[in-house]
């Protein structure tokens, strides 16, 4: 059979597959064209992060990667699966996004909560190099007239929710966007370590048990209103010690236009315990742990939130009874800062008080073993590929590989699984690999068609797709 080399150098057209390849169990490519879940160079391959999620085996119960690559995906999605890692190529590239509102129409009711772009209802779920966002026009709404046929009442729209069934959650590196209800933090164990967290009211929100750890939280632009928004509005159960915790975080604004004191850092909120009336026992807790704050913080610091009585009256809870809330912080520092407490609102924790809120404290003894993620080879997501060419000298055909690191094995093979041998060592010279590959007594050399290079590295596995051209 003919080939397809050239009688010099063949270049051919190579598309880097997925980084670290192996060290995944499943890789998403929204370019994808084949069947969902068809093995490519050891790894099932998938269009949406949906199908990758029901290709998780409903009896999972040890870690299981999924790799994300750059793209918008417009999905709606619910994590069900347990012990799942979604892994982005870059963190404001791959972004997961869902336009819903809670009183976006559903037929004949409304979307409620499951509004989420992402709702969680597994445990040990995590998340790494992502953006998470619900893209509903909030602002556009806002603007609207009541009576427009458009106009839409119940705009809060969920971009995160960790749902009943949800525990040990972990973003990392992640970014979550929205303006109303973003981050509804409603159950379980939960930890966010580097995040972005965007939005303008009541962003973070919710009865779980979370701590964030040197996160940036962005307070968003909400025109022609005052105040501008709200941070948190904790629902934590009075039995519960911890609520939202926030360690060596900035509390930033998104644009510099946005008034000195517009945000407060949060407001009690009292859902309905099931009879229409506020529940009693939802003492939301909300702790600023040396944290930096812009001016936006009003130096009153907190809000009060209503809610309605058994008589369906409303009523207030406000943050200076500890019947109603547990709101605290412990040396802020910045602009919205203030340097001596202003009970009964903006109260301070004492150096002997502050010893109980750690990071370890507040997830219950628990902690990602992001060593082990760093293992599977995680933490090489962003390493360059090897660079490869063809090329033809004497009448053999060289794999020319460039790589600043070493290759340890490489193997060729064709898309319908053959595979073609090679016969050169593995030696590097001046930075670059020379593999000779070798077509033996009947078999065609590499013609038209597509092949996969897949080098191994001490850092992990990488897999090039090639498209021989004649």
């Amino acid at each position: 059979m003919k080939t397809s080399i050239g009688a010099h150098s063949l270049l051919v057209h190579i598309a880097f597959y997925a980084t670290v390849f192996g060290a995944y169990n499943a890789s998403v490519d929204k370019n994808f064209s084949g069947a969902d879940g068809t093995t490519v160079g050891g790894t099932k391959m998938y269009a949406t992060i949906a199908s990758a999620i029901n290709g998780v085996p409903s009896s999972n119960s040890s870690a299981y990667y999924i790799y994300i690559k750059n793209g918008r995906y417009v999905e709606h999605v619910t994590m069900n699966k347990p012990y799942v890692t979604l892994i982005g190529q870059d963190r404001d590239s791959a972004v997961l996004s869902f336009n819903l509102a809670q009183g976006s129409p559903n037929g004949s009711s409304t979307w409620g909560a499951d509004c989420a772009t992402i709702k969680i209802t597994a445990s040990n779920f995590t998340a790494m190099n992502m953006t998470f966002e619900n893209a509903f026009d909030y602002l556009g709404n806002m603007v609207k007239d009541t009576s427009d046929a458009g106009y839409i009442k119940s705009a809060q729209a969920l971009t995160v929710r960790t749902a009943g069934g949800s525990n040990k959650a972990f973003f990392k590196n992640c970014v979550i966007a929205g303006y109303q209800d973003p981050l509804f933090a409603e159950l379980g164990t939960q930890y966010y370590k580097k995040c972005v967290i965007k939005g303008a009211v009541d962003f973070i929100y919710g009865g779980g048990q979370a701590a964030f750890d040197s996160c940036d939280i962005v307070c968003r632009n909400r025109p022609n209103k005052n105040p501008m928004g709200y941070i948190t509005a904790p629902s934590t159960q009075s039995a519960q010690a911890y609520g939202l915790v926030f360690f060596n975080c900035t509390l930033k604004k998104e644009l510099t236009s946005i008034p000195a004191g517009s945000y407060s850092l949060g407001r009690p909120w009292h859902p309905s315990a099931g009879n229409g009336a506020a529940d009693p026992n939802a003492v939301g807790m909300s702790v600023y742990m040396n944290c930096w704050m812009d001016d936006m913080i009003k130096p009153v610091g907190w809000d009060s939130m209503s809610g309605k009585d058994a008589n369906g009256n409303k009523i207030w809870f406000v943050p200076y009874k500890t019947t109603d809330s547990r709101l605290y912080e412990y040396k802020s520092a910045g602009p919205g800062a203030i340097p001596v407490a202003n009970p009964p609102y903006r109260k301070f924790l004492t150096d002997s008080e502050a010893a109980n809120y750690t990071v370890l404290k507040v997830l219950g003894g628990w902690l990602p073993d992001e060593s082990t993620l760093a293992g599977n080879g995680i933490a090489m997501a962003a390493a360059p590929p090897p660079r490869i060419h063809l090329e033809r000298k004497r009448g053999n055909v060289y794999l020319k590989i460039k790589t600043a690191g070493t290759i340890t094995s490489l193997s060729t093979v064709s898309v319908d699984g053959r595979m073609i041998p090679t016969s050169s060592s593995l030696l590097k010279v001046n930075g670059e690999y020379a593999v000779r590959l070798e077509f033996g007594p009947g078999s065609s050399a590499m013609g038209k068609g597509v092949y996969f290079i897949t080098c191994r590295t001490p850092e992990g596995q990488f897999t090039s797709r090639v498209y021989s051209v004649e």
